[in-house]
Protein backbone atom coordinates (compact mmCIF):
# COMPACT_ATOMS: atom_id res chain seq x y z
CA UNK A 1 0.00 0.00 0.00
CA UNK A 2 0.84 3.73 -0.85
CA UNK A 3 0.42 6.32 0.66
CA UNK A 4 1.05 10.51 -0.20
CA UNK A 5 0.77 13.43 1.84
CA UNK A 6 0.04 16.68 0.48
CA UNK A 7 -0.30 20.96 1.19
CA UNK A 8 -4.04 21.58 0.73
CA UNK A 9 -5.31 24.80 1.85
CA UNK A 10 -9.29 26.07 2.69
CA UNK A 11 -10.39 29.27 4.32
CA UNK A 12 -9.56 30.79 7.59
CA UNK A 13 -6.57 29.53 9.47
CA UNK A 14 -2.83 28.15 9.29
CA UNK A 15 -1.89 25.15 11.03
CA UNK A 16 1.37 22.60 9.57
CA UNK A 17 2.02 20.08 9.78
CA UNK A 18 -1.65 18.15 10.67
CA UNK A 19 -2.98 15.03 9.38
CA UNK A 20 -6.13 14.11 8.17
CA UNK A 21 -7.52 12.37 12.12
CA UNK A 22 -6.04 15.64 13.83
CA UNK A 23 -8.28 18.78 14.16
CA UNK A 24 -5.49 20.72 16.22
CA UNK A 25 -6.47 23.97 18.51
CA UNK A 26 -6.60 27.18 17.22
CA UNK A 27 -3.01 28.61 15.81
CA UNK A 28 -4.11 31.90 18.35
CA UNK A 29 -4.64 29.49 21.13
CA UNK A 30 -1.38 27.41 20.35
CA UNK A 31 0.71 30.32 20.66
CA UNK A 32 -0.22 31.56 23.66
CA UNK A 33 0.34 28.32 25.38
CA UNK A 34 3.98 27.91 23.72
CA UNK A 35 5.13 30.74 25.25
CA UNK A 36 4.25 29.08 28.53
CA UNK A 37 5.60 26.02 28.52
CA UNK A 38 9.54 26.03 29.06
CA UNK A 39 11.86 25.47 26.25
CA UNK A 40 15.23 26.22 26.72
CA UNK A 41 16.25 28.93 23.94
CA UNK A 42 19.75 27.03 24.00
CA UNK A 43 18.38 24.07 22.78
CA UNK A 44 15.61 26.31 20.08
CA UNK A 45 17.86 29.02 19.08
CA UNK A 46 14.49 31.16 19.85
CA UNK A 47 14.81 34.44 20.89
CA UNK A 48 12.88 35.20 24.20
CA UNK A 49 12.32 38.07 25.94
CA UNK A 50 9.61 39.37 28.48
CA UNK A 51 8.17 42.58 29.74
CA UNK A 52 6.29 42.66 32.40
CA UNK A 53 3.37 44.90 32.68
CA UNK A 54 1.49 44.30 36.23
CA UNK A 55 0.96 42.13 38.83
CA UNK A 56 -2.24 41.16 39.96
CA UNK A 57 -2.32 40.80 44.02
CA UNK A 58 -5.00 39.73 46.04
CA UNK A 59 -5.09 37.53 49.63
CA UNK A 60 -1.27 36.77 49.21
CA UNK A 61 -2.42 35.70 45.59
CA UNK A 62 -0.56 36.80 42.69
CA UNK A 63 -1.01 36.91 39.11
CA UNK A 64 1.57 38.73 36.96
CA UNK A 65 1.13 39.85 33.56
CA UNK A 66 3.79 39.81 31.02
CA UNK A 67 3.92 40.53 26.95
CA UNK A 68 6.66 38.07 25.62
CA UNK A 69 7.87 37.45 22.39
CA UNK A 70 9.22 34.49 21.40
CA UNK A 71 10.09 32.81 17.65
CA UNK A 72 12.19 30.66 15.68
CA UNK A 73 10.88 32.89 12.57
CA UNK A 74 7.60 34.06 11.49
CA UNK A 75 5.46 31.68 9.52
CA UNK A 76 3.65 33.13 6.07
CA UNK A 77 0.83 32.09 7.65
CA UNK A 78 1.18 32.90 11.29
CA UNK A 79 -1.48 34.77 13.00
CA UNK A 80 -0.20 38.31 14.50
CA UNK A 81 -2.66 37.85 17.35
CA UNK A 82 -3.88 41.14 18.93
CA UNK A 83 -0.17 42.35 19.82
CA UNK A 84 1.64 40.92 16.80
CA UNK A 85 3.92 38.42 15.46
CA UNK A 86 5.75 36.37 17.83
CA UNK A 87 4.92 38.61 20.39
CA UNK A 88 1.66 37.05 23.11
CA UNK A 89 0.00 37.83 26.80
CA UNK A 90 0.87 35.77 29.49
CA UNK A 91 -0.13 33.97 30.79
CA UNK A 92 -2.14 31.62 28.26
CA UNK A 93 -5.56 31.95 30.74
CA UNK A 94 -7.12 28.46 28.89
CA UNK A 95 -7.22 24.94 28.33
CA UNK A 96 -6.88 23.91 24.35
CA UNK A 97 -7.41 20.70 22.79
CA UNK A 98 -6.24 18.98 19.77
CA UNK A 99 -8.45 16.33 18.38
CA UNK A 100 -6.92 12.95 17.87
CA UNK A 101 -9.42 10.93 15.48
CA UNK A 102 -12.81 12.20 16.87
CA UNK A 103 -14.17 14.64 19.92
CA UNK A 104 -13.84 12.53 22.85
CA UNK A 105 -17.86 13.90 23.83
CA UNK A 106 -19.33 13.16 20.77
CA UNK A 107 -18.30 9.56 19.92
CA UNK A 108 -17.82 6.14 21.98
CA UNK A 109 -13.87 4.61 21.87
CA UNK A 110 -13.96 1.97 20.05
CA UNK A 111 -11.65 0.24 22.99
CA UNK A 112 -15.51 0.03 25.01
CA UNK A 113 -17.34 -1.28 21.94
CA UNK A 114 -14.48 -4.39 21.30
CA UNK A 115 -15.50 -5.61 25.09
CA UNK A 116 -18.88 -6.54 23.85
CA UNK A 117 -18.44 -7.09 19.75
CA UNK A 118 -20.53 -7.46 17.21
CA UNK A 119 -20.83 -9.37 14.28
CA UNK A 120 -18.94 -6.81 12.32
CA UNK A 121 -15.50 -7.91 10.84
CA UNK A 122 -12.02 -6.24 12.15
CA UNK A 123 -12.04 -4.40 8.86
CA UNK A 124 -15.76 -2.57 9.66
CA UNK A 125 -14.25 -1.51 13.35
CA UNK A 126 -11.22 -0.09 11.58
CA UNK A 127 -13.40 1.99 8.73
CA UNK A 128 -15.36 3.50 11.44
CA UNK A 129 -12.29 4.73 13.35
CA UNK A 130 -10.59 6.03 10.18
CA UNK A 131 -13.84 7.38 7.89
CA UNK A 132 -15.13 9.25 5.99
CA UNK A 133 -13.96 12.41 8.47
CA UNK A 134 -12.52 13.10 12.13
CA UNK A 135 -16.40 14.81 13.12
CA UNK A 136 -18.03 11.71 11.87
CA UNK A 137 -20.80 11.12 14.29
CA UNK A 138 -21.57 7.78 12.99
CA UNK A 139 -17.76 6.40 13.64
CA UNK A 140 -15.59 5.26 16.79
CA UNK A 141 -12.87 6.95 18.42
CA UNK A 142 -9.14 5.00 19.28
CA UNK A 143 -7.43 7.84 19.98
CA UNK A 144 -8.01 10.40 23.46
CA UNK A 145 -8.13 13.94 22.76
CA UNK A 146 -4.62 16.01 24.20
CA UNK A 147 -5.75 18.97 26.41
CA UNK A 148 -3.54 21.52 27.63
CA UNK A 149 -4.31 23.24 30.65
CA UNK A 150 -2.61 26.73 31.29
CA UNK A 151 -2.48 27.62 34.64
CA UNK A 152 -0.56 31.01 35.56
CA UNK A 153 2.16 29.18 37.15
CA UNK A 154 2.06 25.95 35.19
CA UNK A 155 0.60 23.85 32.07
CA UNK A 156 -0.58 20.05 32.84
CA UNK A 157 -1.33 17.55 29.90
CA UNK A 158 -4.04 15.82 30.15
CA UNK A 159 -5.95 13.14 28.68
CA UNK A 160 -10.07 12.56 29.20
CA UNK A 161 -11.86 9.64 30.71
CA UNK A 162 -15.10 9.68 29.98
CA UNK A 163 -15.97 7.05 32.06
CA UNK A 164 -15.43 9.01 35.30
CA UNK A 165 -15.42 12.73 33.41
CA UNK A 166 -11.77 13.18 34.49
CA UNK A 167 -8.43 13.88 33.28
CA UNK A 168 -6.01 11.71 33.61
CA UNK A 169 -1.74 12.36 32.80
CA UNK A 170 1.32 11.31 33.91
CA UNK A 171 2.62 13.61 36.77
CA UNK A 172 1.15 16.56 38.68
CA UNK A 173 -1.03 14.17 40.10
CA UNK A 174 -1.87 16.65 43.03
CA UNK A 175 -3.89 18.50 40.62
CA UNK A 176 -7.20 17.36 40.27
CA UNK A 177 -9.29 17.99 36.62
CA UNK A 178 -12.96 17.49 35.72
CA UNK A 179 -15.65 18.07 33.41
CA UNK A 180 -18.81 17.62 32.75
CA UNK A 181 -20.37 15.01 30.02
CA UNK A 182 -21.05 17.72 27.67
CA UNK A 183 -17.29 19.47 28.38
CA UNK A 184 -18.79 22.62 28.21
CA UNK A 185 -16.47 23.67 31.68
CA UNK A 186 -13.17 22.35 32.88
CA UNK A 187 -12.31 23.10 36.67
CA UNK A 188 -9.00 22.47 37.74
CA UNK A 189 -8.33 22.35 41.67
CA UNK A 190 -5.17 23.17 42.82
CA UNK A 191 -2.71 21.32 45.50
CA UNK A 192 -3.00 24.51 47.52
CA UNK A 193 -6.61 25.24 47.54
CA UNK A 194 -7.18 27.53 44.60
CA UNK A 195 -10.02 26.68 42.13
CA UNK A 196 -9.81 27.43 38.12
CA UNK A 197 -12.44 26.97 36.51
CA UNK A 198 -12.75 27.44 32.44
CA UNK A 199 -15.64 27.95 30.05
CA UNK A 200 -17.96 28.86 32.64
CA UNK A 201 -20.16 30.55 30.12
CA UNK A 202 -21.01 30.37 26.49
CA UNK A 203 -18.57 33.59 26.07
CA UNK A 204 -15.59 31.24 27.29
CA UNK A 205 -15.40 29.24 24.27
CA UNK A 206 -13.59 28.61 21.00
CA UNK A 207 -14.07 26.12 18.98
CA UNK A 208 -13.99 24.57 15.15
CA UNK A 209 -16.53 24.54 12.66
CA UNK A 210 -16.76 21.90 10.07
CA UNK A 211 -20.01 22.06 7.49
CA UNK A 212 -21.74 18.77 6.58
CA UNK A 213 -20.16 16.73 9.31
CA UNK A 214 -23.54 16.44 11.52
CA UNK A 215 -22.03 18.01 14.09
CA UNK A 216 -21.93 22.25 13.40
CA UNK A 217 -18.86 23.02 16.32
CA UNK A 218 -16.23 21.37 18.29
CA UNK A 219 -14.74 22.98 21.38
CA UNK A 220 -11.32 23.81 21.07
CA UNK A 221 -10.56 26.34 23.81
CA UNK A 222 -12.11 27.10 26.98
CA UNK A 223 -10.79 30.65 28.68
CA UNK A 224 -10.37 31.33 32.60
CA UNK A 225 -13.73 32.45 33.67
CA UNK A 226 -12.25 32.85 37.67
CA UNK A 227 -10.24 31.91 40.33
CA UNK A 228 -11.39 30.95 43.11
CA UNK A 229 -8.75 31.49 46.23
CA UNK A 230 -9.13 29.84 49.26
CA UNK A 231 -10.28 32.96 51.32
CA UNK A 232 -13.31 33.03 49.15
CA UNK A 233 -12.80 35.67 47.05
CA UNK A 234 -12.83 35.33 43.35
CA UNK A 235 -10.97 36.36 40.65
CA UNK A 236 -12.90 36.92 37.61
CA UNK A 237 -12.13 37.23 33.74
CA UNK A 238 -13.75 38.81 30.99
CA UNK A 239 -13.65 37.95 26.98
CA UNK A 240 -15.11 39.43 23.96
CA UNK A 241 -15.31 38.21 20.37
CA UNK A 242 -12.09 39.20 18.30
CA UNK A 243 -12.00 40.03 14.73
CA UNK A 244 -9.53 38.80 13.23
CA UNK A 245 -7.46 38.21 9.65
CA UNK A 246 -9.00 35.62 7.43
CA UNK A 247 -5.93 32.67 6.52
CA UNK A 248 -5.80 29.57 5.03
CA UNK A 249 -6.23 26.54 7.19
CA UNK A 250 -2.97 24.03 6.06
CA UNK A 251 -4.08 20.19 6.25
CA UNK A 252 -2.06 17.07 4.83
CA UNK A 253 -4.51 15.12 2.56
CA UNK A 254 -3.88 11.64 1.23
CA UNK A 255 -3.68 10.77 -2.27
CA UNK A 256 -6.77 8.32 -1.99
CA UNK A 257 -9.59 7.45 -4.48
CA UNK A 258 -13.13 7.09 -2.13
CA UNK A 259 -14.53 4.97 -5.43
CA UNK A 260 -11.40 2.54 -4.39
CA UNK A 261 -12.31 1.57 -0.67
CA UNK A 262 -14.61 -1.49 -0.70
CA UNK A 263 -17.03 -1.91 2.18
CA UNK A 264 -14.62 -4.47 3.61
CA UNK A 265 -11.43 -2.22 3.01
CA UNK A 266 -9.65 -5.17 1.69
CA UNK A 267 -7.92 -3.43 -0.97
CA UNK A 268 -7.59 0.76 -1.50
CA UNK A 269 -6.56 2.49 -4.59
CA UNK A 270 -3.86 5.54 -5.10
CA UNK A 271 -5.58 7.63 -6.95
CA UNK A 272 -4.81 8.62 -10.75
CA UNK A 273 -3.97 12.24 -11.73
CA UNK A 274 -7.43 13.00 -12.67
CA UNK A 275 -8.01 13.05 -9.20
CA UNK A 276 -8.23 16.29 -6.88
CA UNK A 277 -7.41 16.74 -3.16
CA UNK A 278 -10.09 17.74 -1.27
CA UNK A 279 -9.53 20.13 1.93
CA UNK A 280 -11.47 19.97 4.80
CA UNK A 281 -14.16 22.93 5.01
CA UNK A 282 -13.74 24.00 8.49
CA UNK A 283 -13.15 27.38 10.11
CA UNK A 284 -12.34 28.75 14.16
CA UNK A 285 -15.27 30.14 15.05
CA UNK A 286 -16.13 32.56 17.78
CA UNK A 287 -12.16 33.71 18.59
CA UNK A 288 -11.91 35.67 21.74
CA UNK A 289 -9.44 38.58 23.82
CA UNK A 290 -9.27 39.27 26.80
CA UNK A 291 -11.78 42.02 27.57
CA UNK A 292 -11.18 42.52 31.84
CA UNK A 293 -9.95 41.18 34.98
CA UNK A 294 -11.57 42.04 37.82
CA UNK A 295 -10.26 41.26 41.39
CA UNK A 296 -11.06 43.12 45.15
CA UNK A 297 -12.74 46.43 44.12
CA UNK A 298 -9.46 46.85 41.01
CA UNK A 299 -9.65 45.69 37.33
CA UNK A 300 -7.17 45.55 34.50
CA UNK A 301 -8.94 46.82 31.35
CA UNK A 302 -7.89 45.76 27.77
CA UNK A 303 -8.93 48.46 25.27
CA UNK A 304 -8.54 47.11 21.32
CA UNK A 305 -8.50 49.42 18.50
CA UNK A 306 -10.20 48.00 15.15
CA UNK A 307 -7.75 48.46 12.09
CA UNK A 308 -8.39 47.75 8.56
CA UNK A 309 -5.31 45.70 8.09
CA UNK A 310 -5.54 45.04 4.39
CA UNK A 311 -7.42 48.66 3.22
CA UNK A 312 -11.21 46.37 3.88
CA UNK A 313 -11.04 44.04 6.50
CA UNK A 314 -11.19 44.82 10.10
CA UNK A 315 -8.69 42.89 12.96
CA UNK A 316 -8.53 44.00 16.67
CA UNK A 317 -5.46 45.34 18.14
CA UNK A 318 -4.61 45.94 21.65
CA UNK A 319 -3.84 49.59 21.78
CA UNK A 320 -3.97 50.22 25.90
CA UNK A 321 -3.51 48.28 29.13
CA UNK A 322 -5.38 50.60 32.07
CA UNK A 323 -4.71 49.67 35.86
CA UNK A 324 -7.93 50.83 37.20
CA UNK A 325 -8.05 51.54 41.52
CA UNK A 326 -11.16 50.83 43.30
CA UNK A 327 -11.30 54.75 43.54
CA UNK A 328 -11.11 54.32 39.46
CA UNK A 329 -7.90 56.28 39.05
CA UNK A 330 -5.91 54.56 36.58
CA UNK A 331 -2.51 53.86 34.92
CA UNK A 332 -2.25 53.19 31.20
CA UNK A 333 0.17 51.09 29.50
CA UNK A 334 0.18 51.84 25.79
CA UNK A 335 0.98 49.43 22.97
CA UNK A 336 1.88 50.98 19.38
CA UNK A 337 2.38 49.22 16.23
CA UNK A 338 3.62 50.22 13.12
CA UNK A 339 1.52 53.10 11.24
CA UNK A 340 2.11 51.76 7.48
CA UNK A 341 0.34 48.90 6.73
CA UNK A 342 3.05 46.98 6.20
CA UNK A 343 4.05 47.31 9.49
CA UNK A 344 0.75 47.06 10.95
CA UNK A 345 1.29 43.65 12.31
CA UNK A 346 4.27 44.48 14.11
CA UNK A 347 4.81 45.78 17.54
CA UNK A 348 6.61 49.29 17.73
CA UNK A 349 6.87 50.22 21.36
CA UNK A 350 4.98 49.39 24.64
CA UNK A 351 5.45 52.64 26.82
CA UNK A 352 4.82 51.55 30.45
CA UNK A 353 4.81 55.09 31.60
CA UNK A 354 6.20 58.47 29.76
CA UNK A 355 10.24 57.91 30.52
CA UNK A 356 9.64 53.99 30.23
CA UNK A 357 9.39 53.11 26.72
CA UNK A 358 10.37 49.89 24.62
CA UNK A 359 11.25 50.36 21.46
CA UNK A 360 11.28 47.33 19.01
CA UNK A 361 12.68 47.27 15.08
CA UNK A 362 12.57 44.08 12.89
CA UNK A 363 13.75 42.48 9.72
CA UNK A 364 12.47 45.09 6.51
CA UNK A 365 11.46 42.02 4.42
CA UNK A 366 7.71 41.70 4.10
CA UNK A 367 5.12 39.18 3.42
CA UNK A 368 4.29 39.26 -0.26
CA UNK A 369 1.61 36.46 -1.98
CA UNK A 370 1.30 38.32 -5.05
CA UNK A 371 2.59 37.24 -8.62
CA UNK A 372 2.39 37.41 -12.08
CA UNK A 373 0.89 34.49 -13.80
CA UNK A 374 0.26 34.74 -17.80
CA UNK A 375 0.70 38.44 -17.14
CA UNK A 376 -1.98 38.86 -14.30
CA UNK A 377 -1.71 39.03 -11.05
CA UNK A 378 -2.59 35.51 -8.97
CA UNK A 379 -2.04 34.81 -5.54
CA UNK A 380 0.17 32.64 -4.70
CA UNK A 381 1.84 30.43 -1.65
CA UNK A 382 5.55 31.27 -0.81
CA UNK A 383 6.25 28.63 1.80
CA UNK A 384 8.80 26.32 2.00
CA UNK A 385 8.61 22.27 3.18
CA UNK A 386 8.23 24.06 6.86
CA UNK A 387 6.11 26.90 6.38
CA UNK A 388 8.18 29.95 6.72
CA UNK A 389 8.49 32.42 3.58
CA UNK A 390 10.25 31.53 1.07
CA UNK A 391 8.96 34.60 -1.73
CA UNK A 392 8.57 31.37 -4.32
CA UNK A 393 5.64 32.23 -7.20
CA UNK A 394 3.49 28.56 -6.34
CA UNK A 395 0.47 28.62 -7.30
CA UNK A 396 -0.59 25.63 -4.90
CA UNK A 397 -0.37 24.15 -1.89
CA UNK A 398 1.14 20.96 -3.20
CA UNK A 399 4.51 19.25 -2.70
CA UNK A 400 6.73 18.61 -5.28
CA UNK A 401 6.89 14.68 -5.37
CA UNK A 402 6.42 11.61 -8.11
CA UNK A 403 4.61 8.61 -6.65
CA UNK A 404 3.77 5.51 -8.28
CA UNK A 405 -0.14 4.06 -8.31
CA UNK A 406 -1.15 0.94 -6.77
CA UNK A 407 -4.30 -1.39 -6.90
CA UNK A 408 -5.18 -4.53 -5.78
CA UNK A 409 -2.98 -6.15 -7.70
CA UNK A 410 0.12 -4.10 -7.25
CA UNK A 411 1.84 -1.42 -9.27
CA UNK A 412 0.02 -0.26 -12.59
CA UNK A 413 2.84 1.00 -14.03
CA UNK A 414 1.30 4.38 -13.92
CA UNK A 415 3.32 7.37 -12.11
CA UNK A 416 2.21 11.03 -10.94
CA UNK A 417 4.58 14.16 -11.01
CA UNK A 418 3.84 17.22 -9.04
CA UNK A 419 5.46 20.05 -10.25
CA UNK A 420 6.51 23.51 -10.75
CA UNK A 421 6.16 24.18 -7.03
CA UNK A 422 9.10 25.25 -5.37
CA UNK A 423 9.43 24.13 -1.69
CA UNK A 424 13.00 25.40 -1.14
CA UNK A 425 14.42 27.32 1.63
CA UNK A 426 15.13 31.06 1.58
CA UNK A 427 17.25 32.46 4.18
CA UNK A 428 16.84 35.95 3.63
CA UNK A 429 12.87 35.49 3.13
CA UNK A 430 12.87 33.31 6.11
CA UNK A 431 13.71 36.53 8.60
CA UNK A 432 10.73 38.45 7.28
CA UNK A 433 9.71 40.52 10.09
CA UNK A 434 11.49 39.01 12.87
CA UNK A 435 12.76 41.20 15.87
CA UNK A 436 16.08 42.19 15.17
CA UNK A 437 16.82 44.92 17.60
CA UNK A 438 15.37 46.17 21.18
CA UNK A 439 16.09 49.80 22.68
CA UNK A 440 15.69 49.91 26.23
CA UNK A 441 14.14 52.50 28.52
CA UNK A 442 17.31 54.40 29.50
CA UNK A 443 18.63 54.51 25.65
CA UNK A 444 20.19 50.87 25.93
CA UNK A 445 19.63 48.73 22.92
CA UNK A 446 20.04 44.92 21.92
CA UNK A 447 20.39 43.44 18.49
CA UNK A 448 19.87 40.02 16.86
CA UNK A 449 21.63 38.26 14.24
CA UNK A 450 20.24 34.91 12.81
CA UNK A 451 21.03 31.86 10.94
CA UNK A 452 19.06 28.89 9.64
CA UNK A 453 18.96 25.25 11.64
CA UNK A 454 21.48 22.86 10.45
CA UNK A 455 20.82 19.28 10.57
CA UNK A 456 22.40 16.24 9.74
CA UNK A 457 20.98 15.33 5.58
CA UNK A 458 17.35 13.89 6.06
CA UNK A 459 14.89 12.50 3.19
CA UNK A 460 11.63 14.56 2.62
CA UNK A 461 8.86 12.31 4.02
CA UNK A 462 6.71 12.59 0.35
CA UNK A 463 5.83 8.57 0.60
CA UNK A 464 6.87 7.31 -3.05
CA UNK A 465 8.65 10.20 -4.44
CA UNK A 466 10.82 8.61 -7.05
CA UNK A 467 13.73 11.30 -6.75
CA UNK A 468 13.44 12.33 -2.77
CA UNK A 469 14.39 15.57 -1.99
CA UNK A 470 17.11 15.69 0.95
CA UNK A 471 17.69 18.02 3.70
CA UNK A 472 20.31 19.56 5.50
CA UNK A 473 19.30 22.94 6.25
CA UNK A 474 15.70 24.61 7.43
CA UNK A 475 12.86 24.35 10.24
CA UNK A 476 12.99 27.85 11.07
CA UNK A 477 16.34 29.93 12.68
CA UNK A 478 18.12 30.58 15.54
CA UNK A 479 19.91 33.53 17.23
CA UNK A 480 23.78 33.51 16.31
CA UNK A 481 24.75 36.26 17.94
CA UNK A 482 23.23 39.05 20.65
CA UNK A 483 25.01 42.32 21.13
CA UNK A 484 24.30 44.85 24.27
CA UNK A 485 24.81 48.39 23.15
CA UNK A 486 25.22 51.55 25.75
CA UNK A 487 22.92 54.73 25.54
CA UNK A 488 25.46 56.02 23.62
CA UNK A 489 26.11 53.65 20.76
CA UNK A 490 29.19 51.77 22.08
CA UNK A 491 29.59 48.01 22.12
CA UNK A 492 29.42 46.62 25.97
CA UNK A 493 29.64 42.73 24.99
CA UNK A 494 28.07 40.06 22.70
CA UNK A 495 27.33 36.27 23.14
Amino acid sequence: MLFLSAICASAQQYITPVRTDILPTSPQTAAVIEQQVPKPSLLTGAVDFSVPLYTIELDRYTLPLSLNYRTNGIKFYDDPGVIGYGWTLQPALRVSRTIMGRADEKTDNVAEQLKNPSDMSRWEYAYKCISPHVTNPFGYDSQPDIFKIALPDKVLTRVYDKSTDTFVGMGDSEYTVRTGDKMETITVLAPDGVKYTFGENKGAHEYIKVPQTGIDSLYISWLLSEIELTSGRVIKFKWSERKCQDMPMIEQKTYLDGHGIRRDLEFLKVIDAQSKIQPVRGSYENLKKLQSISFGGSSVQFVYKTIAYDGVHDADFLRRIAIVAPDNSWRPIEIMRGQDYKDINLLKNIHLSDKDVYTFDYNSTRFNNITQHYGTEALCYPVDWWGYYNNAPNLSFSIPVTFNEYDRNGPTGNKHRETGINREINVNAMKANILESITYPGGGRCTFTYDVHTFPTIEAETYGEVSPTMFSRGGGLRVNRVEMFDSDGESVGYR
